[in-house]
């Protein structure tokens, strides 16, 4: 699917980069290039250049969709951006965060490459019409309710909304500092607990 985020248009399979468009250095004519940041995107060109690219995209769109999703075998493919994988599940099922839709948000700051693990954001309006963001990730991270709420203002300021803020992620990885922290929140926060496979299954 196409994510928009500071500008950026990459295509992702359940979260992870696969494409990227970009500007020709040489002509500044808008190009498609195929594969996960920018290190793997030179290599493909390198090795690939002649291959259609529609065609070559395809291919990697096939063996990701292969290895890539929750509860899958260990495969470097499923290894990365697994908080980007949980956001890709709930746009597609937004309901297992009680919401009507959702759609990919920008995060207060671009993100700088595919291998940190860095929560991300989506927005969007509960059964009753109120705006929500949600901000997802996927292991303990003693950071992510700071973020979440620079997340939720980044959103608010940009699209003019006063939103409630869903902080999404499997509940074994929520602390107490984390609890503690939310808890002190000026306006409507709080968890979602996610029952999702995060990790790839032994």
């Amino acid at each position: 699917m196409p994510v928009v985020e500071h500008g950026i248009v990459r295509g992702e399979v359940l979260g992870l980069e696969v494409c990227r468009a970009v500007d020709d250095p040489v002509t500044g004519a808008p190009r498609l290039e195929v594969g996960m940041g920018a290190h793997d995107r030179e290599a493909f060109a390198m090795l690939h250049g002649n291959r259609p690219t529609i065609e070559a995209l395809a291919d990697v769109v096939g063996n990701v969709k292969l290895h890539r999703y929750p509860g899958a075998r260990p495969h470097p493919f499923n290894r990365i951006a697994l908080e980007r994988m949980l956001r890709a599940t709930l746009l597609e099922n937004p309901h297992l965060v009680g919401v009507s839709w959702l759609e990919p948000s920008d995060p207060p700051t671009p993100r700088t490459n595919v291998l940190d693990t860095v929560p991300c954001v989506a927005r969007g309006t509960d059964h009753q019409g109120n705006s929500i963001v949600v901000v997802v990730t996927s292991g303990a991270d003693p950071d992510v309710v700071p973020f979440a709420l620079d997340a939720r203002a980044y959103v608010d300021e940009k699209h003019a909304t006063r939103s409630e803020l869903l902080v999404a992620l499997p509940a074994s990885h929520i602390t107490p500092t984390n609890r503690r922290a939310l808890g002190l929140a000026k306006s409507a926060a709080r968890f979602v607990e996610l029952d999702l496979p995060t990790a790839p299954s032994s």
